[in-house]
Protein backbone atom coordinates (compact mmCIF):
# COMPACT_ATOMS: atom_id res chain seq x y z
CA UNK A 1 0.00 0.00 0.00
CA UNK A 2 1.40 3.62 -0.80
CA UNK A 3 -0.07 5.75 1.28
CA UNK A 4 0.72 9.19 0.19
CA UNK A 5 1.21 12.65 2.31
CA UNK A 6 3.49 14.41 4.23
CA UNK A 7 4.82 11.18 5.99
CA UNK A 8 1.68 11.40 8.88
CA UNK A 9 0.87 7.84 8.96
CA UNK A 10 1.90 6.44 12.02
CA UNK A 11 0.08 3.43 11.62
CA UNK A 12 -1.81 1.02 9.03
CA UNK A 13 -3.86 -1.78 9.01
CA UNK A 14 -6.11 -3.37 6.52
CA UNK A 15 -8.63 -6.07 6.76
CA UNK A 16 -10.97 -8.19 4.49
CA UNK A 17 -14.24 -5.81 4.30
CA UNK A 18 -15.94 -9.01 5.60
CA UNK A 19 -13.47 -9.80 7.90
CA UNK A 20 -12.96 -9.65 11.87
CA UNK A 21 -9.85 -8.46 12.37
CA UNK A 22 -7.12 -6.02 11.81
CA UNK A 23 -3.46 -6.88 10.29
CA UNK A 24 -1.41 -4.45 11.33
CA UNK A 25 1.11 -3.27 7.93
CA UNK A 26 4.74 -3.12 8.20
CA UNK A 27 6.01 0.22 6.89
CA UNK A 28 8.54 -0.68 3.90
CA UNK A 29 10.31 2.37 2.86
CA UNK A 30 9.12 5.58 2.03
CA UNK A 31 4.80 5.67 1.70
CA UNK A 32 4.74 2.28 1.21
CA UNK A 33 3.11 -0.19 3.60
CA UNK A 34 2.92 -4.25 3.08
CA UNK A 35 0.71 -6.65 4.60
CA UNK A 36 2.39 -9.83 5.59
CA UNK A 37 -0.51 -12.14 5.32
CA UNK A 38 -2.39 -14.22 2.90
CA UNK A 39 -5.77 -11.94 1.71
CA UNK A 40 -8.83 -13.11 -0.03
CA UNK A 41 -9.17 -10.66 -2.88
CA UNK A 42 -13.04 -11.98 -3.81
CA UNK A 43 -13.75 -9.63 -0.90
CA UNK A 44 -13.03 -5.84 -0.82
CA UNK A 45 -10.51 -3.93 1.31
CA UNK A 46 -10.77 -2.34 4.18
CA UNK A 47 -8.11 0.32 5.94
CA UNK A 48 -7.30 1.93 9.33
CA UNK A 49 -5.02 4.95 9.53
CA UNK A 50 -3.75 6.35 12.22
CA UNK A 51 -1.70 9.99 12.20
CA UNK A 52 1.01 11.20 13.97
CA UNK A 53 -0.74 14.12 15.14
CA UNK A 54 -1.45 15.49 18.57
CA UNK A 55 -3.73 14.15 19.34
CA UNK A 56 -3.40 11.38 17.23
CA UNK A 57 -6.79 10.69 14.91
CA UNK A 58 -8.09 7.67 13.07
CA UNK A 59 -10.09 7.24 10.04
CA UNK A 60 -11.52 3.99 9.16
CA UNK A 61 -12.41 3.62 5.21
CA UNK A 62 -14.63 0.72 5.04
CA UNK A 63 -14.85 0.07 0.87
CA UNK A 64 -11.45 1.11 0.48
CA UNK A 65 -10.41 -1.14 -2.23
CA UNK A 66 -13.78 -2.94 -4.14
CA UNK A 67 -13.17 -6.65 -4.48
CA UNK A 68 -11.47 -8.82 -7.07
CA UNK A 69 -8.52 -6.55 -6.48
CA UNK A 70 -5.23 -7.47 -7.47
CA UNK A 71 -1.21 -6.48 -6.42
CA UNK A 72 0.54 -3.97 -8.44
CA UNK A 73 -2.18 -1.58 -9.15
CA UNK A 74 -2.57 1.37 -7.98
CA UNK A 75 -6.26 2.51 -5.89
CA UNK A 76 -7.15 5.90 -5.42
CA UNK A 77 -9.40 7.03 -2.60
CA UNK A 78 -10.35 10.77 -1.38
CA UNK A 79 -10.77 10.08 2.10
CA UNK A 80 -8.80 11.91 4.55
CA UNK A 81 -7.75 12.85 8.19
CA UNK A 82 -9.04 16.58 7.88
Amino acid sequence: MNVGGAGDVYSLSAKSSGGASWIQAAHNWGITYQVFAALDNSQGLAVKMTSYSSPPQTIVVGDAVGPYWTTGLCYQGSNNFY
